[in-house]
């Protein structure tokens, strides 16, 4: 019951709703078709009407969108293709709103794949129009309306794929930014509790940057920040995630490593900054502090810890290296 309090994703309401939506579109025809005497399509529209109605309150109480998508989709592509054979090719028209849903829910590639089931299913049917100029219209007003369906949606997609990378990322220095880092400490602690996965992690913080920033600009301060995440992404691992915590400081979570591993890391990172001739020349290095994920605590206590042996390092005369207790 605690997850069913929890607020309710876009991607949930939209489903329900559009499945109440089709309930309630389709549920006059179901009553209008019973009072004219057509009891085929009464009860195929009936069926709609309940299917899409079941779908609805389960993706309500199990809050399962994945699932709810594919049902939506492969249910509605069942239905107007029942009610093409059942009335003939006057109730092609529903096709089209099926193929743009298709589309709607499901990725591009298994929208396309359900659309050309259906025109597969369907071609006897589009074959017995009245004349072959129906028939090509037929053909052709549904190709387009999947060739468009599929151009709005890939366009969507890459959008969305674009809006979330900006959404999780430094403008600057393009690593990982704050909101980004929170959602992989979760996951970090979820593994530790669930996997026994260990973690560590490393903050760092530039020596003697604001030194920079006020003498030479902050033009110059950014072209450091820049060449620093150009460093350390040449000296951690593909698995390793760098993330911008703020200003000159950088958090780096190293999955699968433990505190004296990560301890090895910062030192070759700490030499390969300060070793750096823009860095020399400016006369900036850099303070570490490293702390590997307790099975007992969350991401704030160890963010705090790490912080901790970051102020350390500081304290005991930058450009070191300290390990949390």
């Amino acid at each position: 019951m605690k997850g069913n309090n929890q607020k309710r994703s876009t991607e949930e309401l939209i489903v329900t709703f559009s499945c109440a939506a089709c309930a309630v579109i389709v549920a006059p025809f179901a009553m209008i078709r019973a009072v004219e005497g057509d009891s085929t399509l009464a009860i195929i529209d009936l069926v709609i009407v309940l299917g899409v109605s079941f779908i609805a309150f389960l993706t309500w109480i199990k809050r399962n969108v994945d699932l709810s998508r594919w049902l939506l989709a492969v249910y509605c592509a069942i239905a107007v293709t029942a009610s093409v054979y059942a009335k003939g090719p006057i109730s092609l028209s529903w096709v089209h709103p099926m193929m743009m849903l298709s589309f709607f829910l499901l990725r591009v590639r298994s929208a396309l794949l359900v659309n050309l089931l259906v025109l597969m299913t369907l071609s006897p049917i589009i074959l017995l129009a009245q004349n072959q100029s129906d028939v090509l219209v037929i053909i052709g007003s549904l190709i387009m309306t999947s060739i468009v369906a599929y151009i709005f949606a890939s366009r969507t997609n890459n959008q969305q794929i674009l809006l979330e990378q900006k959404a999780t990322e430094d403008y600057l220095t393009e690593s990982g930014n704050r909101r980004a880092l929170s959602k992989q400490l979760k996951e970090s602690v979820e593994l530790m509790r669930r996997a026994g996965e260990g973690t560590s992690l490393i903050l760092l913080d530039l020596d003697f940057f604001k030194s920079v920033n006020d003498s030479y600009g902050h033009t110059k301060g950014d072209e450091l920040l820049i060449k620093l995440c150009q460093i350390v992404r040449s000296n951690i691992r593909l698995t390793d995630r760098l993330y911008r915590y703020g200003g000159e400081e950088f958090v780096i979570v190293l999955r699968n490593t433990a505190a004296q591993e990560a301890y090895l890391t910062a030192e070759k990172l700490r030499n390969a900054i300060s070793s750096y001739p823009l860095m020399a020349e400016y006369q900036v290095t850099a303070s570490f502090g490293i702390a590997e994920l307790k099975p007992d605590e969350n991401e704030t206590q160890w963010l705090t810890r790490v912080d901790g042996a970051l102020y350390q390092s500081k304290k005991e005369g930058r450009n070191r290296t300290t390990l949390a207790e």
